[in-house]
This record gives structure tokens, sequence and C-alpha cells, in this order.
């Protein structure tokens, strides 16, 4: 027969290995999809639209919850109205840039091509 602190042991260790799986369940718990609607709303009001939009990425009960929300699906359209018309304004910058810098270069090229046809400019470019 075993002696009784052997019972008692195992008991403890099964315990501990019954509290660490309880603790490694409560981390993986979603509190925030726990809450009531409106409760949870309000708190994710608070958070910036790109904190929403990790939100919406990471739990398909969280992106149901922030689009249900008028005032979130508001702020968010509004952001990404406002990322396209940045978006719009840089490739027209990038566009407008590229057509300076081939403007830029015909220039060059045609002060190239005169230099080369003036024999004036050319014998005082040669050097001595």
């Amino acid at each position: 027969m075993q002696p009784l602190f052997y019972f008692t042991s195992l008991f403890a260790a099964s315990e501990c290995l019954l509290e660490e799986e309880r603790m490694r369940k409560d981390k993986r718990r979603d509190l925030l999809g726990n809450l009531p609607p409106e409760l949870a709303s309000s708190i994710l009001r608070y958070l910036d639209v790109s904190d929403l939009l990790t939100m919406m990425d990471v739990n398909s009960k969280w992106s149901l919850l922030i689009d249900s929300d008028p005032i979130l699906r508001r702020r968010l359209a509004r952001a990404r109205a406002a990322y396209k018309r940045v978006e719009k304004e840089n490739r027209d910058y990038e566009a407008r840039r590229t057509l300076s810098k081939l403007r830029k270069n015909e220039v060059r090229k045609r002060k190239r091509l005169t230099e080369d046809r003036d024999p004036v400019r050319k014998k005082s470019n040669l050097r001595l």
C-alpha cells in the first residue's frame, strides 16, 4: 500500500495541472465578446481607426460588433474616404513629378542638340 503523502502529493499535482489549464483557457477567453453589445460598443468608441481595423481582422465577432455600431461604421467610412483621397493626391503628385522630370530631360536633350549643332559653342567647349 502507498503511503498517504503519495496520494496527497498526487492530488496536489493534479490540482496544479487543472489550475494551469484553467488559467490557459482564461487567457484565450473573449472578454469583449462576452460583454453586452452596448457596453462593448461604448468601449470600442475610444479606439483609433487603425485599432478598429486591426480588431476587425482579428475576430469575426468583433468585426460584426464594429459593423453593427453606426458611429463606428461612420468613423471607418470617413477614414476610408480620407485614405482614398490621400492616395489619389499622392498618385497625382507622383504623376506631376514624373512629368516635370520628363520635361527637364527634354530641355537637357534640346540643349545638347543645339550645342552639338552650333560650331561656336562646340569650339568653346574644347579644352586646350
